[in-house]
């Protein structure tokens, strides 16, 4: 366990260290919203080259090629993910949007055993979101702020809604330093989105994604890379304000055309602003992680990865325990069409316990991520299988966890978004602290269909249904009784984003 004032002490190194890389970002905007990548170290590839690589000659004798990274497929082991979209030239400018929807939810308090009752919700948000340029540095700042307002239920108090996103990273012929921070206020978990159910709502908004692509600003659970660092609430019942921030700082370093190595560490923690009694916990976890990458060919590379987990519950008598990982790692993409990448290793889980003493359990750590695009549609879908914090409901969980994304434009104004979520989570700790069950599973549907009328405003319609259920009954008080929580959201709403404004 950690003494208290190493947790601040902790997170305030992480954030000077993110101030102290200078800034700028790997990622723009097309005219339709979308995100697209480019990477001023994939830039700094081409310049570095001997004339002879260049023009695809052999290098003359005594000539080496300059090792570099690559944005659209970077190391295995490190925290960029590759991407699909086509590169562009990389701009600094400001944009802002706002949204406002009207919701009808099913269960608003969410409640187990909540009834069918309808209460309306109406949401308010906006955003801002800046991405700056220099010839070595990059930075992205992203802020997404609002409000749900609930009509007719007296029981349920107006909640508000906050996530920022920084990133920042230093890069050089051979490699980059990498700073992100990902912080949010919400008055719910953030599994599809939360904040009421309406994962529809909230994602419309959130900036311009991250340094690297798979890294949105905001809320995401991303995909195997940062998922390792922190997962966030997946779960919950009830309104239950919380606040979560995962810092990270990552180095990468190219060995020689083939190879590269990557370093990493990071600091999360969820902690719950109103008092539950013990019923939901407070998490803090660090990790840290070193690999190597083997590139076999243009479209294939290999790696393997360390990872070192520590998960501290600030309760006393909560226990923690810390994980040692060793994953080998399988990519394969093709160039705008496909980026696959499997994963699979040991797992070693250390409990120190007053009662158990000091006892190791082996099991095994796997994850597989596929993304493709198909000529009209991008299938996105993620596996991971880790030991996480236990979403504020455990002390420490055995957790699979799985998301399908999929995007379609219908026609030149018309696109569909749909979105599936998968969490089950079985008690790592027998502790007096959490919610007293063995097991959770909660999930999610969604779909989303938005109709643009102008360059700046675009109308959407969205439905969401989502489900916690545990292993046996659980009881929040003496009046709420319950296995299971479910909800249904339905929204219309309108988006307005302004043009970018350059500052360059």
């Amino acid at each position: 366990m950690f003494p208290s004032n190493v947790i601040p002490t902790f997170s305030a190194i992480l954030v000077i260290a993110g101030l102290l890389v200078p800034p700028a970002t790997l990622w723009s905007q097309t005219s339709e919203g979308s995100p697209a990548t480019q990477s001023s170290d994939q830039t700094s590839q081409t310049t570095d080259q001997t004339p002879s690589a260049a023009n695809g000659a052999a290098p003359s004798a005594g000539q080496q090629p300059v090792p570099s990274l690559s944005s659209e497929f970077p190391p295995l082991s490190g925290l960029d993910e590759g991407t699909l979209e086509p590169n562009v030239a990389a701009r600094s400018f400001l944009v802002f949007g706002a949204q406002a929807g009207e919701s009808a939810v099913t269960n608003a308090g969410n409640n187990l055993n909540g009834g069918p009752n309808v209460t309306a919700v109406t949401h308010v948000l906006g955003d801002a979101a800046l991405q700056r340029f220099w010839s070595r540095y990059e930075t992205a700042l992203s802020y997404v702020g609002g409000a749900a307002f609930y009509s007719g239920n007296r029981f349920i108090n107006d909640t508000q809604v906050h996530t920022l996103a920084f990133d920042s990273r230093v890069v050089w012929r051979t490699g980059a330093l990498t700073f992100r921070d990902r912080a949010s206020y919400m008055p719910e978990g953030s599994f599809g989105g939360g904040f009421t159910g309406a994962g529809g709502i909230v994602s419309g908004l959130g900036g311009l994604g991250g340094l690297g692509a798979g890294v949105g600003a905001g809320l995401g659970a991303g995909g195997g890379q940062l998922g390792f660092f922190g997962q966030g609430f997946l779960a919950g019942f009830g309104t239950i304000p919380l606040f979560t921030n995962l810092a990270t700082l990552d180095l990468q370093e190219a060995l020689s055309p083939r190879s590269a190595f990557t370093l990493a560490g990071g600091f999360h923690f969820i902690h719950f602003i109103k008092a539950t009694g013990g019923l939901l916990i407070d998490s803090q976890q660090t990790t840290a992680q070193a690999g190597y990458n083997y590139r076999l060919s243009r479209r294939s590379q290999i790696g393997a990865v360390y990872g070192y987990q520590h998960f501290h519950f600030p309760i006393p008598g909560a226990g923690g325990f810390q994980v040692h990982i060793l994953n080998l790692l399988y990519g394969y993409q093709l160039s705008g069409r496909l980026h696959l990448t499997l994963g699979a290793g040991p797992q070693f889980t250390e409990f120190n316990s007053i009662t158990l003493g000091h006892t190791t359990r082996l099991s095994a750590m796997g994850r597989a991520a596929l993304d493709y695009k198909f000529p009209r549609t991008r299938v996105t879908l993620s596996y991971l299988h880790f030991d996480s914090a236990g979403s504020g409901l455990f002390a420490g969980a055995r957790t699979d966890l799985a998301h399908l994304d999929v995007m379609r434009p219908l026609s030149r104004r018309w696109d569909f978004w749909g979105d599936v979520g998968y969490n089950h989570s079985v008690r790592l700790q027998a502790v007096n602290f959490g919610v007293p069950a063995g097991s959770f599973q909660s999930g999610y549907v969604g779909a989303r269909l938005s109709r643009v009328f102008s360059r700046s405003l675009q109308g959407f319609v969205s439905y969401q249904y989502t489900t916690l259920a545990f292993d046996r009954s659980v009881c929040v008080n003496s009046a709420s009784c319950g296995r299971v929580a479910q909800r249904h959201v339905a929204t219309i709403g309108i988006a307005w984003r302004s043009r970018p404004y350059r500052l360059d």
